[in-house]
Parts: C-alpha cells; sequence; structure tokens
C-alpha cells in the first residue's frame, strides 16, 4: 500500500507498519516511531492538524524513535494506517 500523503506544514506522508508509525518531514528526512498503537498512529493520520498531533501523541509521550532510510518508507514495505 502507499503511504499516506497529508496536509501539514511539517509533514509531507504517514505510514504504519508492525505497530511503527513512519513519519516522512519536510526536509528533515522520514523517521519510524517504535510500538505505536494502531489508534494512536490513525488518530495522526486522520487529524486536523497531523503535526500537532504527532506532537502531543507520540512524542511527548516519549515513544522511542530512529532516523530510517527513505527506501524503508516504500509501497512495498510500509502499510497504510487505516
Amino acid at each position: 500500500m502507499k503511504p499516506v500523503i497529508v496536509d501539514s506544514s511539517n509533514i509531507t506522508a504517514l505510514g504504519y507498519k508492525e505497530g511503527d508509525l513512519f513519519v516522512r518531514f519536510k526536509g528533515t528526512g522520514t523517521y519510524r516511531y517504535k510500538a505505536v498503537p494502531l489508534e494512536v498512529a490513525a488518530r495522526v493520520v486522520f487529524a486536523e492538524s497531523p503535526g500537532s498531533t504527532l506532537n502531543e501523541l507520540v512524542k511527548k509521550p516519549g515513544f522511542a524513535f530512529e532516523k530510517v532510510e527513505p527506501g524503508l518508507f516504500s509501497d512495498e514495505k510500509v502499510e497504510v494506517a487505516a
């Protein structure tokens, strides 16, 4: 499946695979947030403000994250959160 393209000032796309939320930021690369519940990922994807929602529900609670190669966020490897 394809990543979800979002309307955000700092995020271009989001995806979810095996408990991890993938976030492609404008200008800074792609990050994997680990062990994010599907319900949280879905709230970020469908939020009016994905960036603010990511900050509140993922960053502030302190989910572990790492920068990943852009290829990990491809059509073949990332399922879309829905």
